[in-house]
């Protein structure tokens, strides 16, 4: 099982609360651990916005999303009294709504020409064990999906959002995940790939590969 906290341990451990420790109590370590799960939250919302930023043409919708980066981050170079007042489910719906909008952008340009997808590749999808070798993925909206052990086996997976997907033990050998949008590396690292699968620039190969 692989975990990844977006660089939230080491914002709260060193900047945060730099002279204290969860095990200086209960109380302590109540307010350390609920710091460090919101800007855990706020850091992926982070990692997802900057990475989406690139990949719209929409002038309105990129400074939404500067807009959103400078809050967030402000939020939490303000220090820990910041950080336990912002209204997490308030902020992540924003941030849905920028991404959703993103997602549907980047995916349109992939079927201009009318063509059909599999019925079976919707939000939410339960493709545990699914072969999909011969499916062409490029662009599907697959957000929230179980690709639990999917064989992925040199699929094109460009502009496919894979937000939230569980790729727990998929089988992504010689597949091309460079331009998948909102790949994590927590995602990539349950997966199991080799050396001809190819990650986007930002993100390393898991060791193993």
């Amino acid at each position: 099982m692989s975990f990844d906290c977006f660089g939230a341990g080491q914002r709260v451990s060193t900047t945060m609360f730099p002279a204290a420790s969860w095990r200086d109590g209960d109380a302590t370590a109540r307010t350390v651990f609920s710091a460090f799960e919101v800007v855990m939250d706020l850091h992926e919302m982070l990692w997802h916005l900057t990475r989406v930023r690139t990949r719209s043409h929409d002038s309105d919708l990129t400074d939404e999303v500067d807009l959103l980066c400078a809050e967030i981050s402000a939020a939490v170079d303000a220090g820990a009294t910041s950080v336990l007042a912002v209204d997490v489910t308030f902020v992540r719906g924003r941030v849905r709504q920028v991404l959703d909008t993103v997602s549907a952008e980047v995916r349109a340009a992939y079927f201009a020409d009318g063509a059909a997808t599999d019925a079976r590749l919707v939000p939410q999808a339960d493709l545990a064990g699914a072969d999909l070798r011969d499916v062409w993925l490029v662009g599907a909206d697959l957000r929230g999906a179980s690709l639990v052990g999917a064989d992925l086996r040199r699929s094109d997976l460009t502009g496919c959002d894979l937000l939230g997907v569980d790729l727990r033990g998929a089988d992504v050998r010689g597949a091309d995940l460079r331009d998948a949008l909102f790949l994590t590396r927590t995602q990539l690292a349950s997966a199991s790939g080799d050396r001809n699968t190819r990650v986007p620039v930002d993100l390393e190969v898991p060791p193993g590969w």
